[in-house]
């Protein structure tokens, strides 16, 4: 392990051009002097700006999701919370879902039914009971007649029924099945006319009454057919009937009696819409978003980020020095956590601050361990990991191989002060590094 922090020691000399301390020559020039006093304000910038960047703004003594309120945050001022454009989508969706489609109920079509096989029957008794019955019977200008009048009637059925004699039984049974079994709702006009949705209930309109029926309960012209077989079975299972003759009778007069009512349901989506709010949630000035001892949870969280933002549009309307106070009082604070590193230097490591080619590399080090960290804070924000597992301990390693024990421990002073600042003036991380960093 020695050998291996050895070669790394000459690697990173090598790479970063860092002479031996006996060929290096003291420079205290203007031009030294200007790119030290350029690398720090540089390096502040940098950091103060881009580390960690979601948090540039946020209030030090703002809870985050996951941690204990330390006293119980009040709301300044009424804090509107609007919904995210997926949570709007989802409840667009679902708002458009709970709505059914509109059918609307001809019962005109439901009265010709009826009124339509009792002529067709009549007819043929009458046509029966005429004088000219032999004449018509001879040239079988009946059927012709019958199909005139009954177009959808087979030729079959028209002749079956002129050789009945309980025309009236017919009607009562076929009147019978239409009531109960196909227009107990109503029948449309295919399978195609009602449009595919996962709401499987139905709102059907029989003038200004509105019924709620599932889907399923609704009968295309062909399915309607299927059940008037059925129904004749059933009958036939207690009174023999001659179910065949029964059918292509029935089913001449069955017709589709529902129409999809596309407006109407179009009407009814669009009112809907408009009563959906894109505001998920206000608070009233002085009420309490979180108690002391509480955790945050993801609503509160939202509650606290809307907070944050109306500030920063607040004092955004106050003008720029207002918006870009926390940049510059974070930067202040890492040139600061910065001068006490090259206070040191200056008085006690010379050789090492009047050699910019070690000064740049001191703090390339420390902008690779700010970045590992920052990588870990991400890291441990999504899978809620411990802080203390904050890679710290490879800043003091690389300085004191590539200097001495002394810079490697103020230089852990510093990392931990600036790690301090950067996460809110978190103490737990403060005394982690110290301790993780002596000990490396």
């Amino acid at each position: 392990m020695f050998a291996f922090l050895l070669r790394l020691k000459r690697t990173i000399r090598k790479l970063l051009k860092v002479k031996s301390e006996t060929r290096q020559l003291s420079s205290s020039s203007f031009q030294s002097r200007t790119f030290k006093v350029l690398l720090i304000i540089l390096i502040s910038i940098l950091v103060g700006v881009f580390y960690p960047g979601e948090a540039l703004y946020d209030p030090f003594d703002m809870p985050r999701m996951g941690d204990i309120a330390l006293e119980d945050v009040l709301a300044p001022f009424q804090i509107t919370i609007f919904k995210t454009e997926r949570e709007l989508a989802d409840e667009i969706e679902r708002t458009e879902l709970q709505i059914p489609f509109v059918i609307d109920h001809d019962t005109n079509i439901v009265s010709n039914a009826f009124s339509g096989l009792e002529r067709f029957l009549r007819q043929v008794d009458s046509l029966r009971t005429s004088e000219n019955w032999e004449m018509l019977q001879q040239d079988s200008l009946y059927v012709e007649i019958v199909s005139e009048r009954f177009p959808l009637l087979s030729k079959t059925a028209i002749v079956q029924s002129f050789a009945r004699k309980d025309l009236d039984t017919v009607y009562a049974n076929l009147e019978r099945i239409y009531r109960r079994d196909i227009y107990l709702i109503g029948v449309l006009p295919d399978g195609y006319s009602l449009p595919g949705s996962s709401n499987k209930n139905v709102v059907v309109r029989r003038g200004e009454a509105q019924s709620l029926y599932s889907q399923d309960k609704l009968y295309p012209i062909a399915a309607a057919n299927v059940r008037l077989l059925n129904a004749l079975n059933k009958i036939n299972a207690v009174t023999p009937i001659d179910v065949e003759y029964y059918y292509l009778v029935g089913r001449g007069f069955v017709h589709p009696n529902l129409r999809v009512n596309m407006q109407e349901y179009d009407s009814r989506v669009q009112e809907a819409l408009a009563s959906v709010s894109k505001v998920q949630e206000i608070v009233d000035p002085n009420d309490i978003i979180i108690r002391s001892g509480q955790k945050v949870s993801e609503r509160q969280q939202r509650i606290l980020q809307e907070m944050v933002r109306t500030q920063r549009s607040q004092a955004a309307n106050q003008g720029w020095i207002a918006t870009l106070m926390p940049v510059f009082a974070r930067m202040l604070l890492i040139l600061a956590a910065f001068s006490v590193l090259y206070l040191f230097l200056h008085f006690f490591r010379t050789e090492i601050f009047q050699s910019n080619p070690k000064l740049l590399a001191l703090i390339l080090v420390f902008a690779l361990q700010l970045f590992l960290v920052y990588l870990a804070s991400l890291v441990s924000g999504t899978l809620e990991l411990s802080v203390y597992l904050y890679p710290v301990m490879l800043l003091p390693i690389v300085v004191t191989i590539l200097f001495d024990a002394e810079v490697g421990i103020l230089s852990t002073v510093v990392l931990a002060l600036l790690l301090g600042i950067m996460h809110r003036f978190n103490f737990s991380i403060f005394l982690m590094t110290v301790v993780v960093g002596t000990v490396a």
